[in-house]
């Protein structure tokens, strides 16, 4: 198996191609070929979901926001189905989201949001669960850019 990779709203973003938060998109879709060519498993979390389309219902142009609200709803229903390049990362249960927030208050004062905090823990316990694999966070933010434990 190859790479575990997490993907971020970034990057996510880049990938349906939406106006106005896909500058990066030709880097990004060149990374996007690499990872598939190497067997990467692309793991798609609610939270990178949910961001996604937060941002789709900013896009000024209300034909392009039903369109890409549109892909959004087809990408995903292919990762449910097993038929994307991603695969659908189960939201968390109650303990877990309760130790992100505990958590939280420390990490907000630091920048990092309560999305963020969510992708640093799947990626935790990912790194955890597959010790000979290489488990990173694909994002274009600094901030987790950062998480990525190469072998």
């Amino acid at each position: 198996m190859g790479d575990l990779v997490i993907v971020d709203t970034t990057v996510f973003l880049n990938l349906l191609n939406v106006p106005e938060f896909n500058d990066d998109r030709d880097a990004v879709f060149r990374e996007f070929e690499q990872f598939v060519k190497t067997d990467a498993r692309l793991l798609l979390p609610l939270t990178t979901i949910l961001e996604t389309g937060g941002h789709i219902t900013e896009v000024k142009t209300g034909g392009n926001r039903r369109r890409y609200a549109e892909v959004l709803r087809e990408e995903v229903g292919k990762a449910l189905r097993g038929e994307a390049p991603w695969l659908f990362v189960s939201p968390p249960g109650n303990t877990q989201l309760e130790e992100w927030l505990d958590g939280f208050p420390d990490c907000a004062m630091r920048g990092l949001s309560l999305c963020d905090v969510s992708l640093i823990a799947l990626w935790k316990s990912t790194c955890q669960k597959r010790l000979a694999t290489r488990v990173l966070i694909w994002s274009l933010d600094e901030n987790l850019k950062a998480y990525d434990r190469k072998l």
